[in-house]
């Protein structure tokens, strides 16, 4: 296991428990499993089956965030989605979430149908470098 002082956040072979994304775990800051944790929480309370996933990507999932790097999340949920709609609805939740843990999260939504098409660019990141939370 190593510390990366540049960006902030230990590295560790792949074998055991922890953010894993490119056989990599990725020891995110507190501040960010937290509040992480947290949006898993609010999010299973708000949609209860209806989330089906909820994935990390991005710097934070790649490994190579930097202190001041935001937290992209990509909730899946089952039946139609409007991204605006969820967005509105869940602004409250990610709001907090980000002032109490001193973050900011990106979170956009999809349908279950959409993400297991699998096509798009922002698809492809997600399926290379994506972690379920």
């Amino acid at each position: 296991m190593r510390w990366d002082q540049r960006n902030g956040f230990w590295h560790a072979p792949a074998a055991g428990t922890g953010f894993s994304g490119n056989g990599t775990i990725v020891f995110v800051q507190e501040n960010v499993r937290q509040a992480l944790s947290e949006l898993r929480r609010q999010f299973g309370a708000l949609y209860g089956d209806r989330l089906t996933r909820l994935i990390l990507y991005g710097s934070q999932a790649r490994g190579d965030a930097r202190a001041w790097s935001d937290i992209d999340v990509l909730a899946v949920l089952d039946g139609p989605v409007d991204d605006y709609t969820e967005t509105i609805r869940t602004e409250v939740i990610i709001g907090d979430i980000c002032l109490e843990f001193d973050v900011v999260i990106i979170c956009i939504f999809m349908s279950e149908a959409r993400y297991l098409a699998g096509e798009g660019p922002l698809l492809r990141n997600v399926n290379a470098e994506g972690v379920p939370v």
